[in-house]
């Protein structure tokens, strides 16, 4: 049963995808980080729910991701992860740059 939800869930976002890809344009859909997130989670579903078993089983973690889906919707919510993503970011950037004067 949740298998049989998960692929309408799948559905339903690629369809929103494409109705905004359509009315909105490659560039303008593009230029909007949320819509390219959702684009990354949506190729993210299709992989972990059509290639199960392989080797891209981490893909499944981006079904967490899907709970960004609901924050974009929620303007405080939003803020807040924009803050948080900001500052993982910069943590990936400081421990690259850690990694690279190590060597």
């Amino acid at each position: 049963m949740l298998k049989y939800i998960e692929i309408i869930f799948i559905v339903i976002f690629t369809l929103e995808a494409l109705i905004k890809l359509l009315a909105m344009g490659i560039k303008s859909y593009m230029s909007d980080t949320w819509n390219v997130f959702d684009l990354v989670v949506l190729i993210g579903s299709y992989f972990s729910e059509f290639y199960k078993g392989s080797s891209i089983t981490w893909l499944r973690l981006v079904r967490v991701l899907r709970f960004f889906r609901v924050i974009k919707r929620q303007k405080n919510l939003r803020i807040l992860s924009q803050a948080t993503l900001q500052v993982c970011l910069d943590l990936v950037k400081a421990l690259l740059t850690l990694a690279h004067s190590k060597q």
